[in-house]
Protein backbone atom coordinates (compact mmCIF):
# COMPACT_ATOMS: atom_id res chain seq x y z
CA UNK A 1 0.00 0.00 0.00
CA UNK A 2 1.60 3.63 -0.73
CA UNK A 3 1.45 5.55 2.27
CA UNK A 4 3.62 8.68 0.25
CA UNK A 5 2.61 11.00 -2.73
CA UNK A 6 4.42 10.62 -5.94
CA UNK A 7 6.44 13.92 -5.47
CA UNK A 8 7.72 12.50 -2.24
CA UNK A 9 8.55 9.17 -3.88
CA UNK A 10 10.43 10.99 -6.47
CA UNK A 11 12.79 13.48 -3.88
CA UNK A 12 13.67 10.46 -2.39
CA UNK A 13 14.84 8.48 -5.67
CA UNK A 14 16.52 11.09 -6.48
CA UNK A 15 18.53 11.79 -2.62
CA UNK A 16 18.67 8.47 -1.54
CA UNK A 17 20.59 6.37 -4.04
CA UNK A 18 23.99 6.50 -4.87
CA UNK A 19 24.93 6.08 -8.26
CA UNK A 20 28.65 4.39 -6.85
CA UNK A 21 28.36 1.45 -4.90
CA UNK A 22 28.70 2.14 -0.84
CA UNK A 23 31.17 -0.56 -0.48
CA UNK A 24 33.25 1.05 -2.86
CA UNK A 25 34.58 4.24 -4.36
CA UNK A 26 36.91 2.63 -6.82
CA UNK A 27 36.89 3.61 -10.84
CA UNK A 28 36.33 -0.15 -11.54
CA UNK A 29 32.81 -0.35 -10.18
CA UNK A 30 32.06 2.95 -11.78
CA UNK A 31 32.97 1.69 -14.57
CA UNK A 32 35.77 3.75 -15.84
CA UNK A 33 38.44 2.33 -18.05
CA UNK A 34 41.96 3.70 -17.52
CA UNK A 35 43.31 5.73 -14.61
CA UNK A 36 40.97 8.89 -14.38
CA UNK A 37 42.19 11.89 -12.07
CA UNK A 38 39.31 13.69 -12.52
CA UNK A 39 35.75 13.61 -13.69
CA UNK A 40 33.63 17.05 -13.82
CA UNK A 41 30.00 15.62 -14.04
CA UNK A 42 27.07 18.07 -15.02
CA UNK A 43 22.89 16.67 -15.46
CA UNK A 44 20.79 18.83 -17.03
CA UNK A 45 17.24 18.74 -18.17
CA UNK A 46 16.51 20.14 -21.63
CA UNK A 47 13.86 22.17 -23.18
CA UNK A 48 11.02 19.23 -24.62
CA UNK A 49 9.17 20.01 -27.77
CA UNK A 50 5.86 21.01 -25.26
CA UNK A 51 7.89 23.94 -23.79
CA UNK A 52 11.08 24.45 -26.19
CA UNK A 53 11.33 28.05 -24.55
CA UNK A 54 12.29 26.93 -21.38
CA UNK A 55 16.01 26.90 -20.43
CA UNK A 56 18.02 24.19 -19.44
CA UNK A 57 17.98 23.64 -15.57
CA UNK A 58 21.21 21.97 -13.56
CA UNK A 59 20.37 18.94 -11.44
CA UNK A 60 23.64 17.97 -10.16
CA UNK A 61 26.93 19.17 -10.73
CA UNK A 62 30.16 17.39 -9.36
CA UNK A 63 33.76 17.11 -8.97
CA UNK A 64 35.44 14.02 -8.65
CA UNK A 65 39.23 13.25 -7.54
CA UNK A 66 40.83 9.96 -7.64
CA UNK A 67 44.18 8.79 -6.22
CA UNK A 68 46.72 7.24 -8.87
CA UNK A 69 45.27 3.85 -7.26
CA UNK A 70 41.80 4.67 -8.48
CA UNK A 71 40.15 5.27 -5.11
CA UNK A 72 37.50 8.62 -5.02
CA UNK A 73 39.42 10.88 -2.57
CA UNK A 74 37.54 13.98 -2.75
CA UNK A 75 33.91 15.35 -4.40
CA UNK A 76 32.86 18.84 -4.78
CA UNK A 77 29.31 19.51 -5.43
CA UNK A 78 28.35 23.19 -6.76
CA UNK A 79 24.80 24.34 -7.21
CA UNK A 80 24.33 27.62 -9.21
CA UNK A 81 27.64 27.41 -10.29
CA UNK A 82 29.25 27.77 -6.88
CA UNK A 83 30.65 25.72 -4.55
CA UNK A 84 28.46 23.97 -2.02
CA UNK A 85 30.12 21.17 -0.80
CA UNK A 86 33.37 19.19 -0.31
CA UNK A 87 33.73 15.90 0.57
CA UNK A 88 36.87 14.20 1.23
CA UNK A 89 37.29 10.34 1.79
CA UNK A 90 39.79 8.60 4.04
CA UNK A 91 41.39 5.60 3.72
CA UNK A 92 43.96 3.41 5.85
CA UNK A 93 47.13 2.05 4.37
CA UNK A 94 45.85 -0.70 2.49
CA UNK A 95 42.99 1.16 1.13
CA UNK A 96 39.90 0.08 2.90
CA UNK A 97 37.92 3.17 3.42
CA UNK A 98 37.62 4.48 6.81
CA UNK A 99 34.89 7.06 6.65
CA UNK A 100 34.74 11.13 5.04
CA UNK A 101 33.99 14.05 6.27
CA UNK A 102 31.89 16.75 4.45
CA UNK A 103 32.58 20.55 4.63
CA UNK A 104 30.71 23.33 4.00
CA UNK A 105 31.78 26.40 0.64
CA UNK A 106 33.32 28.77 3.54
CA UNK A 107 35.48 25.14 4.87
CA UNK A 108 33.86 24.59 8.26
CA UNK A 109 33.05 20.88 8.99
CA UNK A 110 29.40 20.25 8.47
CA UNK A 111 28.74 16.22 8.51
CA UNK A 112 31.26 13.05 9.45
CA UNK A 113 30.90 9.60 9.02
CA UNK A 114 32.91 6.66 10.48
CA UNK A 115 33.21 3.17 8.35
CA UNK A 116 33.25 -0.13 9.99
CA UNK A 117 34.97 -2.70 7.29
CA UNK A 118 35.32 -6.14 7.18
CA UNK A 119 38.82 -8.15 6.60
CA UNK A 120 38.28 -7.30 2.70
CA UNK A 121 37.51 -3.61 3.56
CA UNK A 122 33.83 -4.32 2.41
CA UNK A 123 31.90 -1.73 4.67
CA UNK A 124 29.95 -3.23 6.64
CA UNK A 125 28.11 -0.51 8.71
CA UNK A 126 28.38 3.43 8.28
CA UNK A 127 27.84 5.46 11.79
CA UNK A 128 26.75 9.63 10.88
CA UNK A 129 28.04 12.16 13.41
CA UNK A 130 25.77 14.74 12.50
CA UNK A 131 26.18 17.07 15.69
CA UNK A 132 27.50 20.16 13.70
CA UNK A 133 24.63 19.98 11.07
CA UNK A 134 22.17 21.03 13.63
CA UNK A 135 23.19 24.50 13.36
CA UNK A 136 22.27 24.85 9.87
CA UNK A 137 18.75 24.49 8.27
CA UNK A 138 18.09 22.32 5.49
CA UNK A 139 19.13 24.65 2.71
CA UNK A 140 22.74 24.89 4.85
CA UNK A 141 22.06 28.79 6.20
CA UNK A 142 23.16 28.59 9.45
CA UNK A 143 20.65 29.43 12.28
CA UNK A 144 21.07 30.57 16.05
CA UNK A 145 18.68 27.87 17.30
CA UNK A 146 18.81 24.26 16.63
CA UNK A 147 17.32 22.74 13.55
CA UNK A 148 16.06 19.36 16.13
CA UNK A 149 12.29 18.82 14.02
CA UNK A 150 14.40 18.19 10.44
CA UNK A 151 17.65 15.92 11.82
CA UNK A 152 16.20 13.77 14.31
CA UNK A 153 14.44 11.80 11.18
CA UNK A 154 17.37 12.01 9.12
CA UNK A 155 18.91 8.19 9.26
CA UNK A 156 22.64 8.09 11.55
CA UNK A 157 23.67 4.57 11.00
CA UNK A 158 23.76 2.31 8.37
CA UNK A 159 23.91 -1.56 8.31
CA UNK A 160 25.42 -3.30 4.83
CA UNK A 161 25.19 -6.71 3.81
CA UNK A 162 27.54 -7.49 0.98
CA UNK A 163 27.96 -9.96 -1.57
CA UNK A 164 32.00 -11.90 -2.18
CA UNK A 165 32.71 -9.13 -4.10
CA UNK A 166 31.83 -5.89 -2.06
CA UNK A 167 28.68 -5.21 -3.65
CA UNK A 168 25.81 -4.20 -1.46
CA UNK A 169 22.53 -6.63 -1.27
CA UNK A 170 21.17 -4.53 1.88
CA UNK A 171 21.52 -1.53 3.34
CA UNK A 172 19.16 -0.40 6.43
CA UNK A 173 19.37 3.08 7.08
CA UNK A 174 18.38 3.62 11.01
CA UNK A 175 17.13 6.74 12.97
CA UNK A 176 18.58 8.08 16.05
CA UNK A 177 16.16 5.76 17.99
CA UNK A 178 17.32 2.78 16.04
CA UNK A 179 14.29 2.36 14.61
CA UNK A 180 13.98 2.04 10.39
CA UNK A 181 14.30 5.24 8.39
CA UNK A 182 14.34 2.89 5.17
CA UNK A 183 15.81 -0.32 3.35
CA UNK A 184 17.48 -0.69 -0.09
CA UNK A 185 17.52 -4.23 -1.43
CA UNK A 186 19.52 -4.91 -4.69
CA UNK A 187 19.80 -7.47 -7.38
CA UNK A 188 22.62 -7.98 -9.27
CA UNK A 189 22.96 -10.12 -12.78
CA UNK A 190 25.54 -12.81 -13.28
CA UNK A 191 28.18 -10.18 -14.74
CA UNK A 192 27.39 -8.01 -11.72
CA UNK A 193 25.59 -5.65 -13.22
CA UNK A 194 22.86 -3.63 -10.90
CA UNK A 195 19.74 -5.59 -11.93
CA UNK A 196 17.47 -4.30 -9.54
CA UNK A 197 16.99 -2.13 -6.80
CA UNK A 198 14.05 -1.70 -4.46
CA UNK A 199 12.48 0.88 -1.35
CA UNK A 200 11.08 0.29 1.52
CA UNK A 201 9.99 2.80 3.72
CA UNK A 202 9.93 3.06 7.33
CA UNK A 203 6.83 0.79 7.99
CA UNK A 204 8.66 -2.12 5.99
CA UNK A 205 6.66 -1.93 3.26
CA UNK A 206 7.41 -1.57 -0.53
CA UNK A 207 7.09 1.95 -2.18
CA UNK A 208 9.15 1.66 -5.19
CA UNK A 209 11.39 0.27 -7.19
CA UNK A 210 13.80 0.07 -10.19
CA UNK A 211 15.20 -1.84 -12.67
CA UNK A 212 18.17 -2.06 -15.40
CA UNK A 213 19.45 -2.84 -18.93
CA UNK A 214 22.51 -2.74 -20.05
CA UNK A 215 23.86 -2.45 -23.82
CA UNK A 216 27.06 -3.78 -25.34
CA UNK A 217 29.18 -2.00 -24.00
CA UNK A 218 28.05 -2.46 -20.32
CA UNK A 219 26.44 1.28 -19.98
CA UNK A 220 23.12 1.50 -18.68
CA UNK A 221 20.07 1.32 -21.56
CA UNK A 222 17.53 1.70 -19.82
CA UNK A 223 15.38 2.33 -16.46
CA UNK A 224 12.43 1.46 -15.42
CA UNK A 225 10.82 2.63 -12.18
CA UNK A 226 7.85 1.10 -10.89
CA UNK A 227 5.44 2.60 -8.01
CA UNK A 228 3.33 0.39 -6.07
CA UNK A 229 3.90 -1.75 -8.29
CA UNK A 230 2.80 0.29 -11.21
CA UNK A 231 5.15 1.26 -13.86
CA UNK A 232 5.41 5.02 -13.51
CA UNK A 233 8.22 6.30 -16.00
CA UNK A 234 10.72 4.27 -18.36
CA UNK A 235 14.32 6.35 -19.25
CA UNK A 236 16.30 4.75 -22.52
CA UNK A 237 19.73 6.31 -22.52
CA UNK A 238 22.74 6.88 -25.38
CA UNK A 239 26.03 7.95 -24.86
CA UNK A 240 29.45 8.86 -26.61
CA UNK A 241 32.28 7.69 -25.72
CA UNK A 242 35.81 9.27 -25.14
CA UNK A 243 39.52 7.18 -27.11
CA UNK A 244 39.46 5.17 -23.44
CA UNK A 245 35.85 3.92 -23.95
CA UNK A 246 34.48 6.50 -21.20
CA UNK A 247 30.75 7.54 -22.02
CA UNK A 248 31.59 11.53 -21.78
CA UNK A 249 27.79 12.42 -22.85
CA UNK A 250 24.50 10.65 -22.14
CA UNK A 251 21.14 11.51 -22.85
CA UNK A 252 18.15 10.27 -20.93
CA UNK A 253 14.45 10.14 -22.96
CA UNK A 254 11.87 9.74 -20.32
CA UNK A 255 8.57 8.61 -20.67
CA UNK A 256 6.11 8.97 -18.42
CA UNK A 257 2.89 6.56 -17.63
CA UNK A 258 -0.27 8.44 -16.39
CA UNK A 259 -1.71 7.05 -13.52
CA UNK A 260 -2.59 8.02 -10.14
CA UNK A 261 1.47 7.71 -8.78
CA UNK A 262 2.54 9.95 -11.34
CA UNK A 263 1.93 13.46 -11.04
CA UNK A 264 4.86 14.55 -9.32
CA UNK A 265 6.83 13.26 -12.05
CA UNK A 266 8.91 15.14 -15.08
CA UNK A 267 9.40 14.00 -18.37
CA UNK A 268 12.44 16.35 -19.48
CA UNK A 269 15.14 14.96 -21.44
CA UNK A 270 18.16 15.00 -19.59
CA UNK A 271 21.91 15.34 -20.67
CA UNK A 272 24.71 14.49 -18.41
CA UNK A 273 28.46 15.56 -19.27
CA UNK A 274 31.64 14.19 -18.21
CA UNK A 275 35.14 16.14 -18.45
CA UNK A 276 37.58 13.27 -17.80
CA UNK A 277 41.41 14.43 -17.19
CA UNK A 278 43.58 11.20 -16.68
CA UNK A 279 47.11 10.47 -14.81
Amino acid sequence: MLKTTATTLITLFALLIPEASWTQHRLEDMGIHEKAKTIRETKTTIPDSINPDLESKVISDKLMTFNKEGFLIETKVYKDGQLYSTINYHYNDNNHPLGFSEFTANGSPYLKAEYVTDEKGYITEAVYDRSLQKGYDHRRTEIDVEFEKFFSNLFKRVIFKNDHKGRALEETYLKPDSSLAYKLIHRYDFRGNLKETKFYNSAGNLSWKKTFRYGKKGFVSEIRMFISNYLALTSTFTYQVDANENWTYRRENRRKEHNIYTTGLSEKKRITKRVITYY
